[in-house]
């Protein structure tokens, strides 16, 4: 088989593959946590509005030589509005662990931070296939990033962890620019916001309105 063949058949079976993990999404979206030790198991995000699409990428979804075993997001949420497509990288943690490098573990921040930088460079790549029927018109549009962290807890360090990450969860709001290095575009700033569960059980409900309007401000 020529080169030109393969990656004519290489595109041909990507461009379709999407379809098996994006779901058009109305009026609310459901992630679960498929750790059976997470004491964070489902967040419920409701009340989302009818004046935009949306749809929920789950990249957890098994596609034999395309789906990475780690460092990937629980779900991804894409919305489209006014020509603008976003995409809100959700990550659930039942407990955020901070550590020092001398102290020989990885802190949650840290994974959290490499999780968004591969999962901005797997939308990106996919981004590149415009097979899926609901994104027809997609060339002209905006793209953004946005990382929501879920969390039911905080396991705290003695010391400051130092990372950007440690000053947005130890902000007022819990909102801050990241910067975060893809694949194929190099580094960029997104917002990130960090959602503590009140109630520090299993389930959790968020209003959609509450996080598009916070991750809408300008943050520093």
């Amino acid at each position: 088989m020529k080169i030109e063949n393969i990656r004519k058949e290489i595109l041909k079976k990507i461009g379709t593959a999407p379809n098996k993990f994006i779901t058009k999404n109305t009026d609310k979206i459901v992630i679960e946590e498929n750790n059976s030790s997470a004491t964070l198991k489902k967040v419920t995000i409701n009340n989302i509005p009818n004046d935009i699409d949306v749809w929920l990428l789950d990249f957890e979804l098994p596609i034999s030589g395309f789906t990475p075993k780690f460092r990937t997001v629980e779900k991804v949420i894409a919305t489209l509005k006014d020509n603008i497509l976003t995409f809100y990288m959700i990550e659930l943690k039942s407990s955020i662990k901070h550590y020092l490098p001398n102290e020989r573990q990885t802190s949650s921040l840290n994974q959290i931070h490499g999780k968004f930088e591969d999962s901005i460079s797997r939308i990106l790549f996919l981004l590149t296939f415009d097979n899926h029927h609901e994104w027809n018109n997609f060339k002209e549009w905006q793209v953004k990033f946005k990382g929501i962290v879920f969390y039911n807890k905080r396991i705290q360090s003695q010391k400051n962890e130092g990372t950007r990450l440690y000053k947005i969860i130890n902000s007022t709001n819990k909102t801050g620019l990241l910067e975060c290095n893809s694949t194929f575009l190099g580094t960029n700033k997104i917002q990130v916001k960090f959602i503590k569960n009140s109630e520090n059980n299993n389930d959790m409900n968020v209003d959609f309105n509450d996080i598009y309007s916070s991750l809408c401000k300008t943050i520093n």
